[in-house]
Protein backbone atom coordinates (compact mmCIF):
# COMPACT_ATOMS: atom_id res chain seq x y z
CA UNK A 1 0.00 0.00 0.00
CA UNK A 2 1.24 3.38 -1.11
CA UNK A 3 1.65 6.61 0.91
CA UNK A 4 -1.21 8.10 -0.40
CA UNK A 5 -3.16 4.87 0.21
CA UNK A 6 -2.35 4.93 3.67
CA UNK A 7 -3.23 8.59 4.40
CA UNK A 8 -6.61 7.95 2.59
CA UNK A 9 -7.26 4.63 4.44
CA UNK A 10 -6.33 5.71 7.85
CA UNK A 11 -8.42 9.57 7.88
CA UNK A 12 -11.68 6.77 6.82
CA UNK A 13 -11.17 5.02 9.82
CA UNK A 14 -10.80 8.03 12.06
CA UNK A 15 -14.00 9.77 10.56
CA UNK A 16 -16.36 6.47 10.61
CA UNK A 17 -15.99 6.49 14.34
CA UNK A 18 -16.79 10.01 14.49
CA UNK A 19 -19.73 9.00 12.37
CA UNK A 20 -19.34 11.88 9.48
CA UNK A 21 -19.72 12.44 5.90
CA UNK A 22 -15.98 12.40 4.42
CA UNK A 23 -14.61 12.80 1.66
CA UNK A 24 -10.79 12.49 1.13
CA UNK A 25 -8.71 12.79 -1.85
CA UNK A 26 -5.38 13.85 -3.34
CA UNK A 27 -3.80 17.11 -2.17
CA UNK A 28 -3.88 19.96 -4.43
CA UNK A 29 -1.38 22.79 -3.50
CA UNK A 30 -1.76 24.43 -6.66
CA UNK A 31 -5.12 24.40 -6.19
CA UNK A 32 -5.33 25.54 -2.66
CA UNK A 33 -2.53 28.22 -3.96
CA UNK A 34 -5.06 29.94 -5.97
CA UNK A 35 -6.27 31.49 -2.74
CA UNK A 36 -2.98 32.89 -1.63
CA UNK A 37 -3.34 36.70 -1.89
CA UNK A 38 -7.16 36.64 -1.06
CA UNK A 39 -7.55 34.09 2.23
CA UNK A 40 -5.76 33.91 6.21
CA UNK A 41 -3.70 31.12 7.24
CA UNK A 42 -6.32 28.88 8.04
CA UNK A 43 -5.02 27.31 11.88
CA UNK A 44 -6.10 24.42 13.64
CA UNK A 45 -8.47 25.32 16.95
CA UNK A 46 -6.09 27.69 18.53
CA UNK A 47 -4.48 25.78 21.40
CA UNK A 48 -3.95 26.38 24.84
CA UNK A 49 -0.26 26.99 25.82
CA UNK A 50 0.15 24.20 27.70
CA UNK A 51 -1.93 21.93 25.16
CA UNK A 52 0.16 22.88 21.86
CA UNK A 53 2.18 19.03 20.82
CA UNK A 54 5.64 19.13 20.59
CA UNK A 55 7.80 21.17 17.35
CA UNK A 56 4.22 22.62 16.85
CA UNK A 57 3.84 26.42 16.81
CA UNK A 58 0.72 27.95 18.08
CA UNK A 59 -0.09 29.38 14.39
CA UNK A 60 -0.26 25.72 13.21
CA UNK A 61 0.18 26.54 9.16
CA UNK A 62 0.69 23.28 7.52
CA UNK A 63 1.19 22.27 4.44
CA UNK A 64 -1.59 23.42 1.59
CA UNK A 65 -2.37 26.14 4.04
CA UNK A 66 -3.24 29.55 2.66
CA UNK A 67 -1.64 32.92 3.30
CA UNK A 68 -2.81 36.22 4.15
CA UNK A 69 -3.23 39.30 2.29
CA UNK A 70 -0.20 41.43 2.50
CA UNK A 71 -2.29 44.18 4.86
CA UNK A 72 -3.92 41.09 6.75
CA UNK A 73 -7.54 41.61 5.56
CA UNK A 74 -10.37 38.87 5.15
CA UNK A 75 -11.42 38.56 1.48
CA UNK A 76 -14.92 39.48 0.54
CA UNK A 77 -17.60 37.10 1.31
CA UNK A 78 -14.90 35.55 4.03
CA UNK A 79 -16.61 34.46 7.57
CA UNK A 80 -15.13 35.72 10.79
CA UNK A 81 -16.36 32.35 12.90
CA UNK A 82 -16.79 33.21 16.91
CA UNK A 83 -14.95 31.54 19.30
CA UNK A 84 -15.74 29.85 22.45
CA UNK A 85 -16.85 31.37 25.55
CA UNK A 86 -15.03 28.53 27.44
CA UNK A 87 -13.11 25.25 26.65
CA UNK A 88 -13.74 21.70 28.10
CA UNK A 89 -10.50 20.05 28.06
CA UNK A 90 -9.08 21.31 24.73
CA UNK A 91 -12.51 21.37 22.87
CA UNK A 92 -13.92 24.91 22.63
CA UNK A 93 -17.48 25.17 23.73
CA UNK A 94 -20.26 28.13 24.37
CA UNK A 95 -21.47 28.94 20.81
CA UNK A 96 -24.48 31.85 19.79
CA UNK A 97 -27.31 30.83 18.63
CA UNK A 98 -26.73 32.03 15.22
CA UNK A 99 -25.46 29.87 11.70
CA UNK A 100 -22.41 31.39 12.19
CA UNK A 101 -22.69 30.21 15.88
CA UNK A 102 -23.02 26.07 14.55
CA UNK A 103 -20.56 26.51 11.90
CA UNK A 104 -17.71 27.75 14.55
CA UNK A 105 -18.98 24.61 16.89
CA UNK A 106 -18.27 22.34 13.98
CA UNK A 107 -15.00 24.01 12.64
CA UNK A 108 -13.04 23.95 16.46
CA UNK A 109 -14.53 20.22 16.93
CA UNK A 110 -13.26 18.76 13.65
CA UNK A 111 -9.84 20.61 14.07
CA UNK A 112 -9.15 19.06 17.73
CA UNK A 113 -10.46 15.87 17.27
CA UNK A 114 -7.88 14.97 14.37
CA UNK A 115 -5.15 14.11 17.35
CA UNK A 116 -2.45 11.05 17.90
CA UNK A 117 -4.04 10.88 21.68
CA UNK A 118 -7.30 8.52 21.80
CA UNK A 119 -7.79 10.21 25.34
CA UNK A 120 -8.04 14.04 24.01
CA UNK A 121 -10.02 12.44 20.79
CA UNK A 122 -12.60 11.06 23.38
CA UNK A 123 -12.77 14.48 25.43
CA UNK A 124 -13.44 16.25 22.38
CA UNK A 125 -15.96 14.41 21.08
CA UNK A 126 -17.78 14.05 24.60
CA UNK A 127 -17.98 17.78 24.81
CA UNK A 128 -18.94 18.74 20.81
CA UNK A 129 -21.45 15.68 19.94
CA UNK A 130 -25.34 15.02 21.29
CA UNK A 131 -25.22 12.64 23.90
CA UNK A 132 -22.59 10.33 22.99
CA UNK A 133 -22.84 6.61 24.50
CA UNK A 134 -20.06 4.72 25.82
CA UNK A 135 -19.85 2.25 22.87
CA UNK A 136 -19.54 5.63 20.45
CA UNK A 137 -17.03 7.00 22.49
CA UNK A 138 -15.08 3.83 22.91
CA UNK A 139 -15.18 3.18 19.17
CA UNK A 140 -13.54 6.88 19.17
CA UNK A 141 -10.96 5.81 20.60
CA UNK A 142 -10.51 2.45 19.02
CA UNK A 143 -10.72 4.72 16.01
CA UNK A 144 -7.73 6.97 16.76
CA UNK A 145 -5.79 3.66 17.95
CA UNK A 146 -6.22 2.53 14.32
CA UNK A 147 -5.06 5.62 13.26
CA UNK A 148 -1.94 5.74 14.71
CA UNK A 149 -1.03 1.97 13.40
CA UNK A 150 -2.06 2.70 10.23
CA UNK A 151 1.40 5.25 10.27
CA UNK A 152 3.48 2.68 12.05
CA UNK A 153 2.14 4.03 15.82
CA UNK A 154 2.02 1.73 18.43
CA UNK A 155 -1.66 2.30 19.59
CA UNK A 156 -1.22 4.22 22.92
CA UNK A 157 1.61 6.18 24.26
CA UNK A 158 3.70 8.87 23.56
CA UNK A 159 4.71 9.89 20.42
CA UNK A 160 6.25 12.69 18.34
CA UNK A 161 3.98 12.25 15.44
CA UNK A 162 1.56 14.98 15.16
CA UNK A 163 -1.86 14.85 12.76
CA UNK A 164 -3.69 18.02 12.29
CA UNK A 165 -6.67 19.39 10.63
CA UNK A 166 -5.88 22.53 8.61
CA UNK A 167 -9.77 24.08 7.70
CA UNK A 168 -9.81 26.03 4.59
CA UNK A 169 -13.63 26.60 3.61
CA UNK A 170 -16.66 26.51 5.25
CA UNK A 171 -20.42 26.31 3.28
CA UNK A 172 -23.81 26.20 5.16
CA UNK A 173 -26.57 23.42 3.09
CA UNK A 174 -29.36 24.10 5.29
CA UNK A 175 -30.25 26.06 8.42
CA UNK A 176 -32.58 26.70 10.56
CA UNK A 177 -33.21 28.41 14.00
CA UNK A 178 -31.86 25.04 15.93
CA UNK A 179 -30.41 22.65 13.10
CA UNK A 180 -27.65 23.45 10.69
CA UNK A 181 -26.05 21.68 7.79
CA UNK A 182 -22.47 22.53 7.39
CA UNK A 183 -19.39 21.34 4.89
CA UNK A 184 -15.86 21.86 5.28
CA UNK A 185 -13.11 21.54 3.18
CA UNK A 186 -8.75 21.87 4.20
CA UNK A 187 -6.20 19.48 4.55
CA UNK A 188 -5.20 16.63 6.77
CA UNK A 189 -1.03 16.74 7.33
CA UNK A 190 0.82 14.15 9.06
CA UNK A 191 4.32 15.17 10.51
CA UNK A 192 7.19 12.85 11.79
CA UNK A 193 8.05 9.20 11.44
CA UNK A 194 8.00 7.28 7.69
CA UNK A 195 5.36 9.87 6.88
CA UNK A 196 6.38 13.03 7.15
CA UNK A 197 4.90 15.91 5.30
CA UNK A 198 2.06 13.37 4.10
CA UNK A 199 -0.76 15.50 3.14
CA UNK A 200 -4.83 15.18 1.99
CA UNK A 201 -7.50 17.29 0.92
CA UNK A 202 -10.65 16.46 2.90
CA UNK A 203 -13.79 17.51 2.69
CA UNK A 204 -16.39 17.22 5.52
CA UNK A 205 -20.25 17.64 6.19
CA UNK A 206 -21.89 17.37 9.73
CA UNK A 207 -25.50 17.92 11.34
CA UNK A 208 -24.96 20.51 14.14
CA UNK A 209 -28.24 20.41 16.54
CA UNK A 210 -29.17 23.44 19.17
CA UNK A 211 -29.13 21.54 22.62
CA UNK A 212 -30.72 24.00 24.57
CA UNK A 213 -27.57 25.88 26.08
CA UNK A 214 -24.93 25.51 22.77
CA UNK A 215 -24.38 23.81 19.74
CA UNK A 216 -23.15 19.65 19.26
CA UNK A 217 -22.81 17.24 16.65
CA UNK A 218 -25.48 14.93 15.41
CA UNK A 219 -23.72 11.52 15.37
CA UNK A 220 -26.87 9.94 13.66
CA UNK A 221 -27.26 12.27 10.61
CA UNK A 222 -27.28 10.23 7.59
CA UNK A 223 -25.22 12.81 5.05
CA UNK A 224 -24.12 12.04 1.75
CA UNK A 225 -20.31 12.20 0.65
CA UNK A 226 -19.98 15.44 -0.20
CA UNK A 227 -17.42 16.53 -3.53
CA UNK A 228 -13.89 18.16 -3.01
CA UNK A 229 -14.73 21.22 -4.66
CA UNK A 230 -13.20 24.26 -2.69
CA UNK A 231 -12.76 27.08 -4.22
CA UNK A 232 -13.20 25.51 -7.52
CA UNK A 233 -17.39 25.99 -7.05
CA UNK A 234 -17.40 28.84 -4.63
CA UNK A 235 -19.93 31.61 -4.41
CA UNK A 236 -19.43 33.43 -1.33
CA UNK A 237 -22.62 35.86 -1.90
CA UNK A 238 -24.90 32.98 -0.45
CA UNK A 239 -24.69 30.51 2.46
CA UNK A 240 -24.29 27.80 0.25
CA UNK A 241 -21.16 28.81 -1.31
CA UNK A 242 -18.14 28.53 -0.25
CA UNK A 243 -16.40 30.83 2.31
CA UNK A 244 -12.59 31.38 3.58
CA UNK A 245 -13.30 30.89 7.13
CA UNK A 246 -11.05 31.52 10.00
CA UNK A 247 -12.15 31.35 13.83
CA UNK A 248 -12.13 34.92 15.51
Amino acid sequence: MGRRSKIVAAILVAVVAYVIAVTVGASHRARHAALAQSSPPQARRPALPSQLPPRRSASGEGPGVVMPRRDGSLPAGAWSLPGPTRYEGVAGVGYPKTVLGAVGLGYSALAARFTTDPDIAVSVVRATVMSPTTTFLEAVAQGTQALRTRFGLAPTGPTPTTIGLSLIGCRVATASGSRVVAGYEGTLSVEGGSVQGTTADVSVAIVLEWDGSDWKIDPTANLPTPPIDFPTSSDATTLEGWHVCTEA
